[in-house]
């Protein structure tokens, strides 16, 4: 399974979350978008660190099995000086949500867990909370 398939996977299932519909989604990753359009009052990203791969089928010859492994973050942003009570709460909704799901492609949701929130999570006039979602997804070949 590409990597294309979990993110197509993670951005599927987050437009199902109905605390995220008033926010925008910016694809940092496959754009030079950093931040939302002007006007925008909320927005979420998706960051993905890395994962890891092994083969699953050791000792069963006639199978090719891999699993990758990983954690992606639900990064959920609000104007500075809102407060983190709306950000948290967001961020509630999607562990809910996303906890123990299996998504489209096969991506399997685990753990998800809970967001942290200090003074060093601001970017300019935004404060923002992450979600770590782990997951894994088997492919054969």
């Amino acid at each position: 399974m590409s990597s294309a398939t979990l993110r197509s996977s993670v951005q599927t299932a987050l437009g199902n979350v109905a605390c995220l519909s008033a926010y925008t989604f910016v694809d940092s990753e496959n754009n030079t978008q950093q931040t939302p359009a002007a006007g925008s009052t909320a927005w979420y990203t998706v960051v993905y660190p890395a994962g890891v791969e092994d083969q699953v089928s050791v000792g069963d010859p006639g199978s090719n099995r891999w699993r990758t492994e990983g954690m992606f973050f639900v990064r959920i942003f609000r104007p500075t000086g809102e407060g983190k009570t709306t950000l948290l709460t967001a961020a509630e909704l999607v562990r809910s949500f996303l906890r123990g799901t299996m998504l489209t492609g096969g991506v399997h949701i685990g753990a998800v867990d809970p967001p942290d929130f200090d003074a060093r999570y601001t970017e300019g006039s935004w404060s923002f909370v992450d979600v770590a979602v782990h997951y894994f997804m088997d492919v054969t070949g």
